[in-house]
C-alpha cells in the first residue's frame, strides 16, 4: 500500500531506446543497435536523481497505467489537473515545469521540499497548488449538491408537465365518438 501511495508520486514514462546487440555487432563487424523498451522514473521537480533503464517485467506490474499507454503508442495517461488549464502558471512555466516531470497542479503541490528548494520562486507557486486543491475540495460537496438539485429540478419539471397533460380534457376524435355510439 505504502508503494502504491509512493509510484502515484512519481513521474514514469516508457519509451524505446537503442541498445547494442553484441552477438549482432560482432557478427555483422560493426555496431547493430536493437530498439528496446526502456523506462524513465523520476521523483517531480529532481533532475539529478533519474532512473533511466530497460523496462523489466515489474516496471510493468508496478506502472501499468503507463505501461497500457506505452503499448498502445499513447501518452502516459494524467490524473489531476493539468498545468496548461491552470490559472496561475504561464506557457513558459507550463514548459519547464514539464521538463522536471511535473504536469499537474497535484504533482507540483506534492513537489518535495528538497527539490523545490532548487527553483527560483516556486515555493510560491507550491503553496498556490496546494490552496487551489483544498479551495477545490471544500467545493466538490458543494458543487456534488448543486448538480443533484440540478438533476432533480428537471425530473420535477417533466412530472409537472405530465400531471398537466393528464388533466387537460381530452377530446373526442371522430373515431371515439363513432364507436361510444356503436356500443349504446
Amino acid at each position: 500500500q505504502g508503494q502504491r501511495f509512493a509510484d502515484d508520486r512519481v513521474f514514469a514514462q516508457f519509451y524505446m531506446h537503442p541498445r547494442k546487440n553484441e552477438a549482432e555487432s560482432l557478427k555483422q563487424g560493426r555496431d547493430i543497435y536493437d530498439e528496446v523498451p526502456y523506462i524513465k522514473i523520476m521523483v517531480p521537480g529532481d533532475k539529478d536523481n533519474i532512473i533511466q533503464r530497460p523496462v523489466r517485467d515489474q516496471d510493468k506490474m508496478r506502472f501499468p497505467k503507463q505501461w497500457q499507454a506505452f503499448e498502445a503508442n499513447e501518452e502516459a495517461p494524467i490524473s489531476g489537473t493539468p498545468l496548461s488549464e491552470w490559472a496561475f502558471v504561464n506557457r513558459g512555466q507550463v514548459e519547464e515545469l514539464k521538463f522536471f516531470g511535473i504536469r499537474t497542479v497535484e504533482d507540483l503541490a506534492n513537489m518535495p521540499d528538497s527539490q523545490s528548494n532548487k527553483f527560483m520562486g516556486i515555493n510560491a507557486l507550491k503553496q498556490k497548488a496546494k490552496a487551489f486543491i483544498e479551495d477545490a475540495k471544500m467545493q466538490a460537496p458543494i458543487d456534488e449538491l448543486k448538480a443533484e438539485n440540478d438533476a432533480l429540478r428537471g425530473q420535477l419539471d417533466d412530472m409537472q408537465k405530465q400531471i398537466a397533460d393528464l388533466m387537460k380534457p381530452k377530446r373526442r376524435t371522430r373515431k371515439a365518438a363513432d364507436a361510444v355510439q356503436d356500443s349504446e
